[in-house]
C-alpha cells in the first residue's frame, strides 16, 4: 500500500501522538515521584466523577436552563 506524502506525513504525527498520549505503566508512574511517595487509599464512601457523568451533567444543565446562542457581534448597551 503506497501512501502519499500528505497521508505519510498524517500518519507519521499521529502514531507520535499516540506514543506521546499513551498511559504510562506503574513502573514509570512510580519513577516519576519523590523517594518516600506514598499512594494513599481514598476514603470510604469515596466516588470519583468520571469525565463522561461530567459531561453529562454539563448537557443535563443546558437542557434544564434551556441553551441560548450568544450574539454574533458586540454592540455597546446590548445585552450579549
Amino acid at each position: 500500500m503506497s501512501m502519499t506524502p500528505e497521508q505519510l506525513q498524517a500518519y507519521t504525527w499521529q502514531r507520535e501522538i499516540d506514543e506521546r498520549n499513551r498511559p504510562l505503566s506503574d513502573e514509570e508512574l512510580d519513577s516519576l515521584f519523590p523517594e518516600g511517595y506514598k499512594v494513599l487509599q481514598p476514603p470510604a464512601g469515596y466516588v470519583a466523577l468520571s469525565t463522561k457523568l461530567r459531561l453529562l451533567k454539563k448537557i443535563e444543565t443546558l437542557l434544564t436552563l434551556g441553551y441560548q446562542k450568544s450574539c454574533t457581534q458586540w454592540v455597546p448597551g446590548s445585552k450579549c
